[in-house]
């Protein structure tokens, strides 16, 4: 392991930054606009993560080696994680908004539900 010397940013303090603005989005999708769409928060937070730590790596000074050219592992997996995401959530979104409402709660385990007629 190498240690740096000298002034570099404090990209852990971005990224813990960056995690909670991404929490706060993900509350409000969930919330809102795919309260009705299963897994849409899911892959946004999926993308949204993947580039805000693709941005971040370009700061951290203990993302070692490249694997091409300037691209650094973290960033490589990024890449792969949007790649592989974005046809999948256009597949979630195709299907359409959930009929479903809430789910029922379960009994407690060990008991039968008994209906009474």
């Amino acid at each position: 392991h190498s240690v740096t010397v000298g002034a570099h940013p404090p990209a852990s303090t971005y990224e813990m930054l960056a995690d909670f603005l991404i929490l706060g989005m993900v509350l409000w999708l969930i919330s809102g606009p795919f309260k009705r769409r299963p897994g849409m928060a899911f892959f946004a937070f999926l993308n949204v993560y993947a580039v805000m730590r693709f941005l971040v790596s370009y700061l951290r000074v203990d993302s070692a080696g490249t694997v091409l050219t300037d691209v650094t592992v973290p960033q490589l997996v990024s890449l792969i994680v949007v790649a592989l995401s974005i046809p999948v959530a256009a597949l979630f979104w195709r299907r359409g908004p959930s009929d479903r409402g809430p789910a029922e709660a379960a009994s407690p385990a060990g008991r039968v539900q008994v209906r009474r007629t």
